[in-house]
């Protein structure tokens, strides 16, 4: 057997031969073999007959899903199987993956897979998954393998033993859950807040919730809520999804196609501002798939509402539990009217466990605690450390002067903000442009390169302005977004220029855009696409004045303003 930690095309036919081990009738296939076994009718039959009599098993573990998954993400992974048989019967079953071209082995399902585990049966609840992390570690000396969200009633004693507690560092999470069984699960759906939230949404239109039951259906509003899940996971955590695994398009309509998932949406006048697609276990659903609300209805928590409306929706329809997944997220628990636990589970080498529980670990929570003293929240630091790192890595192309300048805090202008007046009688442009409104698609579209700032900063100064009432007016070119102009949520700024009792008077017929974002491609086309913007702007409101401010250090942008029509006030 090959000692190496990465399976090779040529390593998978070294090892086709002799890829069956020996400890305690366990069994290993690599590669190749591995995926035609997983693919065979016979091994899948066996394979549900165990998932369906392992009292842990979730439907990430069933070969409906994981089937599914291999076919959309085959491309990505190289397969390691390892089960037990006993009389033709299959008693144990781990499904593994490694990276092609990388030595990182995951649980089959990796990030797709919200709770990650193994199947066992009869006698070999604990014996299978001892010996099968055994038979890992002989094929694959330097494996370390992460479990992540081991489901509650998973037999974990044997971690404790000395033997595994050397390589297996055990951790326990609270999973908050929505169980429709408790007699005082409809209490939920009669909180104050809720229908106070609710009818603040209602006062705005039409407010409707969707159970999505038709293929073409949700084909059809699935591009929208990737755009509201990546651009709210880029604005949050520099994550973008979908954009980065185009294959995660396909695998949930393929799961759509096989009854697995179950799929909502909020709607306002027609416009979605909240969706949740889960996946269905039995008699529960899962919040592992898609989960998005509008930021351009952020303080009207139009996720909040759409969670409990989909609560009664699932003890309408016969649910026993909506589960909200582990997480420290608040929303979590306030919806929340029971709770679990789960582990995450790193199976690793004896000197990296040790390290980690002796070394990391402590000194981690001796951080945790001296910062809480000071006020700091360590996820804050880490979140500033990361972003920090990020302007690094997309500067240091550009050399040492470029990395220094990225992270040096901006330099503060004193100058006064200018100000601007539109002349609505100023002419057309001449070459008028597609502007969007709100769309997330476009920002996403950023080009960080012709940028100071990173992606993650621009996307998460963009939800802040959504959350305070902004609105995105952009312009997009061949995938680039080239322009993004921001119009106000509010006009107080201008009380300085017209006077409290003027603005009050114009209140409706004023429009203030405090924020610009021209890329360095569009100064052939700047005039056009500015005055292309304004027209929208009037256009919504019906406005007679828009005002513009801007910081009064940027000439240049000023005197493409006053191009466009604008004229200077201060």
């Amino acid at each position: 057997m090959s000692q190496s930690n990465q399976i090779s095309s040529m390593s998978i036919l070294a090892l086709t031969d002799s890829s069956t081990g020996t400890i305690s009738g366990i069994k290993v296939l690599l590669g190749k073999e591995a995926e035609s076994r997983l693919a065979s009718k016979s091994f899948i039959k066996k394979w549900d007959a165990l998932y369906e009599n392992c009292p842990w098993a979730t439907v990430f573990q069933s070969s409906k899903l994981l089937t599914t998954w291999f076919q959309c993400f085959k491309d990505a992974y190289h397969s390691i199987l390892i089960f037990e048989e006993q009389e033709d019967k299959l008693t144990g079953l781990l499904i593994l993956v490694q990276d092609i071209g990388k030595s990182k082995i995951s649980v089959a399902g990796c990030t797709e897979a919200e709770y990650q585990t193994w199947l066992a049966e009869g006698d070999q609840y604990t014996g299978f998954i001892e010996n099968a992390l055994t038979s890992l570690r002989s094929h694959f000396p330097k494996s370390e393998v992460h479990f992540t969200n081991i489901p509650a009633n998973t037999p974990l004693e044997w971690v404790s033993r000395a033997k595994w507690s050397k390589v297996c560092e055990l951790t326990a999470f609270q999973r908050p859950v929505m169980n429709l069984n408790k007699a005082d699960a409809p209490k939920l759906f009669r909180k104050q807040q809720f229908r106070e939230k609710r009818n603040r949404l209602k006062r705005l239109g039409e407010l409707s919730f969707e159970h999505i039951t038709s293929l073409d259906r949700f084909v059809t509003v699935l591009p929208e809520l990737m755009d509201q899940f990546d651009f709210r996971k880029g604005a949050r955590y520099n994550v973008l999804y979908f954009r980065n695994k185009p294959a995660g398009k396909r695998y949930l309509i393929e799961l759509f196609k096989q009854g697995l998932l179950h799929a909502t949406i909020l709607k306002l006048n027609d416009e979605i501002i909240a969706s949740i697609v889960g996946q269905i276990d039995g008699k529960s659903v899962c919040l592992g798939g898609i989960n998005t609300h509008s930021p351009c209805y952020g303080l009207l928590s139009p996720g909040y509402v759409h969670f409990l409306m989909l609560g009664q929706h699932l003890l309408a329809e016969g649910y026993e539990l909506f589960d909200l997944t582990p997480g420290n997220d608040p929303y979590k628990w306030r919806i929340a009217n029971d709770q679990d636990v789960v582990h995450s589970l790193c199976f690793s080498s004896p000197k990296k466990t040790f390290v980690k529980k002796r070394v990391v670990n402590p000194l981690m929570d001796f951080a945790k605690a001296n910062l809480s003293k000071r006020g700091v929240d360590i996820r804050d630091l880490k979140e500033t450390m990361l972003k920090a790192l990020e302007r690094i890595n997309k500067n240091k192309v550009n050399g040492m002067a470029s990395i220094i300048t990225s992270i040096l805090p901006y330099k503060r202008n004193n100058k006064q903000t200018a100000i601007y007046r539109y002349d609505p009688s100023s002419s057309v442009a001449k070459n008028s442009v597609i502007v969007e409104l709100n769309s997330f698609a476009s920002l996403l579209d950023f080009d960080q390169h012709s940028s100071r700032i990173t992606r993650w900063e621009f996307l998460n100064e963009a939800m802040q302005r959504f959350e305070n009432g902004a609105k995105a007016h952009t312009y997009v070119k061949n995938g680039r977004l080239l322009c993004c102009v921001w119009q106000a949520g509010n006009t107080e700024v201008l009380e300085n220029v017209l006077g409290a009792e003027a603005l009050d008077a114009q209140q409706q017929h004023i429009c203030l855009v405090d924020g610009f974002y021209l890329h360095a491609a569009l100064q052939a086309n700047l005039e056009s696409v500015i005055k292309s913007i304004m027209e929208k702007v009037k256009a919504g409101k019906q406005s007679t004045c828009i005002y513009a401010t801007l910081s009064g250090s940027d000439k240049k942008l000023g005197r493409e303003l006053e191009r466009a029509g604008f004229k200077p006030l201060i």
